[in-house]
């Protein structure tokens, strides 16, 4: 099942066998993200017209609960806050044309909030609530967003700490005829299994990728582990 989907990645964006088993992976990795305090982002990024979109949609087919959110240049902080909060551990953020929003320090702050669910502070939400008097005033107050979160993105990620919590999967163009992304597509069954010996079981870089090395355990890929 997992050849399968590489192939269905190739033919409808051109990724390598690699790139594609990461994210079938990630994908994967999704459905289990109650197992974790710690998830991190994925990224796909590239130039136009290198497969971003497509892979992205096939995402939305294998991921966990999927949640689109587009960004485009006059989205405010608070819209784009706001849906990354409401899909808190429920779904996978899909956030399409991500270099389109304005403030890319804060959108890159934002992931960074994601990822970590026991260490963030969370995002800043100002709320109205009424005191024990009676009077109404403005609180601020910080909202959990933590969940799966795929990115399809033409910049790379300036910021050290989001680009440290993100998985990327580079797209380049390639010279073929790429068809539209299958329905019906399914993940198999699947169980988290033990990490080989020869992973450093500690810091981010283990932490950001440790779902995904679980996947692949349980699955006997002991290919891409290496």
């Amino acid at each position: 099942m997992v050849s399968e989907l590489v192939r269905v990645f190739s033919s409808v964006s051109g990724l390598d066998n690699n790139q594609a088993k990461t994210a079938i992976y990630y994908a994967m990795a999704t459905h289990k993200i109650q197992n974790y305090t710690w998830f991190p982002a994925l990224a796909f990024i590239g130039a136009p017209r290198t497969g971003k979109s497509k892979a992205l949609e096939v995402m939305s087919c294998l991921c966990r609960k999927p949640y689109w959110i587009t960004c485009h240049a006059t989205m405010t902080p608070a819209s784009l806050r706001d849906e990354l909060i409401s899909s808190e551990n429920k779904v996978t953020a899909l956030i399409e044309e991500a270099d389109l929003y304005p403030n890319r320090k804060q959108l890159q702050s934002y992931i960074i909030n994601r990822v970590d669910k026991i260490r963030t502070s969370g995002l800043a939400v100002k709320e109205q609530v009424e005191t024990p008097s009676g009077v109404k005033e403005w609180r601020t107050k910080n909202k959990r967003a933590y969940s799966a979160t795929v990115i399809h993105d033409r910049n790379s990620l300036d910021d050290l700490a989001a680009e440290s919590r993100a998985i990327i999967i580079n797209t380049t163009y390639k010279e073929n005829t790429f068809i539209d992304p299958p329905r019906g597509l399914t993940l198999p069954n699947f169980s988290l299994g033990t990490i080989p010996s020869y992973f450093t079981s500690k810091g981010r870089a283990f932490d950001t990728w440790r779902p995904l090395l679980e996947i692949a355990s349980g699955l006997g890929d002991a290919e891409w582990l290496l």
